[in-house]
């Protein structure tokens, strides 16, 4: 047997072209992700809800409704287990006109340097009646980014009671 034996002789010429080939397809699709993100990212939202709404008149303030009538306040938050656990206590404030239950807070964490690495989501599966603020005491919020310096939570889901 030969040293220089070929087993695939008829296509020996063309594999440095395929492999050629096969690198440009993949960086023709690499570019064309990168150049989605790039537009995706800079892209400023079309929103003609808050376009409307802050050329309307001020005289007439609706009340807050939904999920803009829910809010969290007294946020104290800690981790526990190793730094790894985020446990948090606050206040819910319903200020609509119906009782809600089952709300989901999501709390979104932040570096010293005010970039966001880290969020949690988790429900509370508590009923609070119309004008009444609850307090819930350490909370288990999951696992927590361990750089995480600050967190903000909002409630971003409820069911009517």
């Amino acid at each position: 047997m030969k040293a220089d034996f070929n087993p695939w002789p008829a296509i020996s010429g063309f594999l440095p072209e395929f492999c050629l080939m096969e690198k440009l397809r993949k960086f023709a699709i690499w570019s064309a992700v990168i150049l989605a993100g790039l537009i995706w990212l800079f892209s400023e939202p079309q929103n003609k809800a808050s376009a409307v709404a802050s050329n309307a008149p001020e005289a007439v303030a609706a009340p807050p409704s939904g999920l803009s009538a829910i809010s969290v306040g007294g946020l104290r938050w800690s981790t526990s287990v190793g730094d790894s656990i985020m446990e948090a206590s606050f206040s819910l404030t319903n200020r609509n006109r119906y009782a809600v239950k089952d709300l989901i807070v999501t709390c979104v964490h932040s570096a010293n340097s005010g970039t966001v690495i880290d969020s949690n989501t988790r429900p509370v599966y508590e009923r609070i009646p119309p004008s009444q603020t609850i307090l819930v005491h350490d909370l288990n919020m999951g696992f927590i980014h361990n750089q995480a310096q600050y967190t903000r939570c909002v409630v971003t889901g409820f069911n009517p009671a």
